[in-house]
């Protein structure tokens, strides 16, 4: 990851989410395939650090609670048994 998102805690982000999911640091996938995690050198937006990219979509000054809101609004919409 690029020196701004580390500087700005993406590191712990990243260890964050995948406590959240359940996938082992060397894994990528998530158990049911729904998500898989890849750890992307930079994304070009060092003013919005840290920043994920969910799809298409770049979110920036993510944190815990912007993690876990964008995982649980994802899970219920692409996965109806987690309903």
């Amino acid at each position: 990851m690029s020196t701004a998102c580390y500087i700005r805690g993406n590191s712990e982000n990243y260890k964050f989410l995948l406590n959240l999911l359940g996938i082992k640091p060397n894994g990528r996938t998530f158990t049911d395939g729904l998500f898989i995690v890849l750890k992307v050198r930079c994304l070009g937006c060092c003013s919005l650090a840290p920043v994920i990219k969910v799809n298409d979509e770049v979110y920036g000054k993510v944190g815990f609670n912007e993690i876990r809101t964008s995982y649980r609004s994802r899970a219920k919409v692409d996965n109806p048994k987690s309903r």
